[in-house]
């Protein structure tokens, strides 16, 4: 009795792909930051090689295998394609060379392949776990904000900021709660310094302010209260400008 050639077709090609070593089919290319880092050798990231010769970003290849009438398709897509779109989260510390800032975690959108490079973009910034949960304490009021804004060059970021009040010079009283009240209005004045410094800039100085300008601490008044806060940023970019 002669074997089933569907079954014989199956077997060799389960025993081609588990065969070869996936890193084989693989090639490297160089992650490069923006210009507004200082350090722009971020690191490498591996993609599949290009199959075939097609010139188009996807294009379908049909084999047609006569045995048990088996259609098989292969699907070629080019390896600079495949990079487009990737998201590359680095620490700060590590594009500034500066240690200090290893708290803060930037996210890198790849947008261009040239050669063997790869040219990044602004995609987002947040915190490491441990220096948020370093920030959280007792005897203290949290307040959260958020915004969406647009920079002047056409891209949509979402800044959610986070404020921690903080006990004043001298205060006998061990706890520095806000009244519900006083919370909106803080909220508020978080709100309008973040559309003010976020919407008269594009989205290079603007990366520049969320690191640079901002520090972790800012001191904000009321005409209810003076609270001292400390004031953290993280941003995520929605929109690309078109």
């Amino acid at each position: 009795m002669h074997p089933d050639p569907r079954i014989l077709l199956v077997c060799l090609i389960w025993s081609c792909s588990c065969s070869t070593d996936p890193f084989a089919r693989k090639e490297w290319y160089n992650i490069k930051a923006p210009s507004v880092f200082r350090s722009r050798n971020v690191g490498k990231t591996p993609v599949n090689k290009t199959a075939g010769t097609s010139t188009a970003s996807l294009s379908a290849l049909l084999h047609f295998v006569w045995a048990g009438l088996i259609l098989v398709i292969h699907f070629i897509e080019l390896s600079q394609d495949a990079l487009l779109g990737r998201i590359v989260e680095v620490s700060l510390a590590d594009l500034n060379k500066d240690e200090d800032q290893a708290f803060r975690n930037i996210k890198l959108r790849i947008e261009d392949v040239q050669g063997k490079d790869v040219l990044t973009n602004f995609h987002g910034m947040n915190f490491t776990t441990d220096k948020l949960r370093s920030l959280v304490r007792k005897w203290q009021s949290l307040i959260e904000a958020h915004v969406d804004v647009k920079t002047t060059d056409g891209y949509y970021l979402r800044i959610f900021a986070i404020a921690f009040t903080k006990r004043r010079p001298n205060q006998q009283k061990r706890t520095c709660y806000a009244q519900s009240a006083q919370i909106r209005q803080i909220r508020a004045k978080m709100v309008q310094i973040i559309v003010r410094e976020s919407t008269t800039v594009d989205l290079k100085d603007l990366v520049v302010k969320l690191y640079v300008l901002l520090r972790p601490t800012s001191s904000v008044s009321l005409s209810i209260s003076l609270f001292t806060l400390f004031f953290s940023l993280s941003a995520s970019l929605r929109q690309s400008a078109r």
